[in-house]
């Protein structure tokens, strides 16, 4: 009869032995995951910290220049509506290469942004060339600045810049 008892505790005791095991391993992969968890999180987040550093300042300067070039030829727009008749007819070849070298400027910054993008998504840089063909952009929308005769500061196109975190060292 003592065995019997002594048989009792013994499978208690292997039971609460098999439940302490499984606690312990739930405890353990429990752990495991949230760690698996939070360094994913973080990881991304580190990447998404060190893409926005180096894509913000280029996309904003591209599309910085955009504006201006769309206030100036807006500006411009707007200044032959109040011209007369005899002025506006003066200057409808005028109007006509300020129209046609807003329209290029502007597809011309669109496919440089997204050539730009498609360079940093490849590369983690942008290139020599990509960084010339910018300051070409820059020399067209001061041409168009030039023909507009714009209130906009000239100095707002030079400053406009491509700065990602990571400088070229020939750039």
């Amino acid at each position: 009869m003592d065995e019997d008892l002594f048989d009792q505790d013994a499978d208690d005791l292997d039971i609460g032995s098999k439940e302490y095991e499984k606690l312990g391993e739930s405890i353990s992969k429990d752990g495991f995951r949230d760690g698996v968890d939070e360094g994913k999180q973080d990881g991304l987040q580190k990447g998404f910290d060190y893409g926005f550093e180096q894509v913000f300042p280029i996309i904003e300067a591209v599309n910085f220049l955009k504006g201006l070039c769309k206030v100036m030829f807006e500006s411009r727009s707007s200044s032959n509506t109040r011209d007369s008749e005899s002025t506006q007819k003066s200057s409808t070849d005028n109007d006509a290469s300020i129209s046609s070298l807003h329209y290029d400027l502007m597809s011309d910054l669109n496919e440089f942004q997204e050539s730009v993008l498609n360079e940093l998504e490849k590369t983690k840089e942008i290139s020599v060339e990509s960084r010339s063909k910018f300051n070409v952009l820059k020399t067209s929308a001061i041409k168009l600045h030039q023909l507009v005769m714009s209130n906009v500061d000239r100095g707002l196109i030079e400053s406009c810049s491509l700065s990602p975190l990571k400088e070229e060292e020939n750039g």
